[in-house]
C-alpha cells in the first residue's frame, strides 16, 4: 500500500505507572508512553511519496559511512569501556529476545 496514514497534533512521553501499565505485551510494562492529542487524522495519497521514490530501496542514499546505532551511543554517553562490538552485539540480542 503506498497511501499513508497522517496524524497531526502533540505528542508528549510520561511514566505514569497507571497509563503505562495498560499496554503491557507479554508481562512487560514499558518504562514511558506516548501519549497524542490528535488534530486531525487524513489519508496522504502517494503522488509525494511515488515522486520521491521512497519506497524504493534502490534509489535510498548509501549509508555505509554514517555510524553505527553502537558508535552514536558509546560517542553519545561518552561510554569509552565498551567497544562497538559489544554493544553491537547487546543490541542484536536485544533484537533477537525482545529484552533491552
Amino acid at each position: 500500500m503506498e497511501e499513508t496514514l497522517r496524524v497531526n497534533g502533540h505528542a508528549r512521553g510520561i511514566s505514569d505507572e497507571a497509563v503505562i501499565a495498560t499496554p503491557a505485551h507479554r508481562g512487560k510494562q514499558p518504562l514511558v508512553a506516548r501519549v497524542v492529542d490528535i488534530e486531525e487524522v487524513f489519508l496522504h495519497c502517494a503522488k509525494a511519496f511515488r515522486r520521491l521514490n521512497l519506497w524504493k530501496p534502490e534509489t535510498w542514499r548509501d549509508t555505509s559511512d554514517l555510524p553505527s546505532l553502537a558508535e552514536i551511543v558509546i560517542n553519545q554517553l561518552n561510554r569509552k569501556e565498551t567497544t562497538v562490538e559489544q554493544l553491537s552485539s547487546d543490541f542484536e540480542e536485544a533484537y533477537r529476545t525482545g529484552r533491552h
